[in-house]
């Protein structure tokens, strides 16, 4: 198994941690609200909550004498941090199988304000880092939490996302393919279409 599925399946088992109906996945979530817009580094308050149980392929190293963070660490911090953000004063479902730029696709054609949306992304795409991409990921995912109905999207593809886009040769591929369905004009079917399946 690749690194990105690990992480994948890893943030997996953190999400359905933080749905549980309990005192201790509230006071996760709010925790973990307050890591939004920082390097984990900085936020050590939250490492309980996103550290622990984390497999030792995707893990951080030491390296002379020195800790670094891994892509998978820090995609990891940010999905979840981003996802306790998209939680709040949300009770429907914010994490379902859909791709990130199909979901705010969806919410651009269904807004009166298109415009804006599409100012939002063309700012994401066009970030120069990881720290730049995460600060416009986070307005946007603001929009789509204060959405009516919430827009939800697949957190777990989102890390994986995360993860591609700290390597350069993968970055631009990120961007093209939230792109791709971001613009892609979905098609209803019709009941003609249906019957004849």
């Amino acid at each position: 198994m690749n690194k990105s599925d690990v992480l994948a399946g890893f943030v997996f088992k953190k999400l359905a941690e933080l749905n549980a109906v309990c005192p201790q996945s509230k006071a996760a979530l709010a925790i973990l609200r307050r890591g939004v817009g920082k390097a984990i580094a900085d936020s050590p308050d939250t490492w309980a909550y996103v550290l622990a149980d984390m497999p030792e392929e995707i893990a951080g190293r030491y390296y002379n004498g020195n800790v670094t963070v891994s892509e998978c660490e820090n995609a990891a911090y940010t999905a979840l941090t981003l996802y306790a953000m998209h939680r709040q004063g949300n009770t429907g479902a914010v994490n379902n199988d859909t791709e990130f730029g199909k979901s705010l696709g969806a919410m651009r054609r269904a807004s009166p304000n298109q415009d804006g949306i599409v100012r939002r992304f063309n700012s994401l795409i066009s970030s120069s880092d990881f720290s730049e991409m995460s600060y416009h990921l986070r307005g946007i995912i603001q929009l789509m939490s204060s959405s009516s109905p919430v827009v939800g999207f697949d957190y777990c593809g989102l890390a994986k996302d995360l993860y591609f886009y700290q390597f350069p040769e993968h970055s631009k591929d990120v961007m093209l393919s939230w792109g791709r369905e971001f613009y892609k004009e979905y098609k209803t079917a019709s009941k003609k279409d249906i019957e004849s399946e």
